[in-house]
């Protein structure tokens, strides 16, 4: 084997290790691409899920409200079956 074999010998191997070592930072980039445009997919998703509940929440929170008409309904109702029977039994006659 001659001096100049192994020179291009080894030439090639550092060529061959250039031309892996660039695709792989080729792929390397392009997964972190990818995975950078599935995180920001999931953020948008999560924002819209946020709004999402943030307004389930409010609903949540009037329904109370909803709770509280609906007895002070029942006491109205009770207050005026009260009248009417005041009424009943004086007769029906106006104050």
């Amino acid at each position: 084997m001659t001096a100049r074999h192994l020179d291009e010998a080894r030439l090639e191997i550092w060529w061959s290790a250039l031309g892996a070592g660039l695709v792989v930072i080729a792929c390397v980039v392009i997964l972190l691409s990818l995975l950078y445009a599935f995180v920001r997919d999931i953020e948008r998703h999560l924002q819209v899920a946020s709004s999402e509940a943030r307004g389930i929440a409010e609903a949540i929170h009037h329904s109370d409200l909803i709770g509280k008409s609906a007895r002070l309904i029942h006491d109205l109702g009770t207050e005026l079956e009260l009248q009417v029977a005041v009424l009943a039994r004086d007769g029906g006659r106006a104050p």
